[in-house]
């Protein structure tokens, strides 16, 4: 399992070791026992975060374009913006 640093409890890395897991988190800073990170996974979980967020951008970008296009034209032929529920 991946996850960032609010993931680094005891509790969560017991439950990951009782499945059988690996765990890829990076430690806490105030922890007394630094544990080793596989950086390579830590960077491909970057990777694919980063990527998600620009599919979510783009799906934005796109609901907002079909958006004006289904609204009728206002005076003057102008596109009239949604107002706000």
């Amino acid at each position: 399992m991946i996850g960032d640093r609010a993931y680094d409890s005891n509790a969560i890395l017991d439950m990951i070791a009782e499945a059988g897991a690996t765990a890829v988190i990076p430690p806490k800073s105030s922890r007394n026992e630094q544990r080793e990170l596989d950086r390579e996974a830590y960077r491909e979980r970057n990777l694919v975060e980063r990527f998600i967020g620009r599919i979510k951008e783009f799906r934005r970008v796109a609901v907002i374009g079909a958006t004006f296009r289904e609204l009728p034209p206002g005076p003057r032929g102008r596109v009239r913006p949604r107002r706000a529920a």
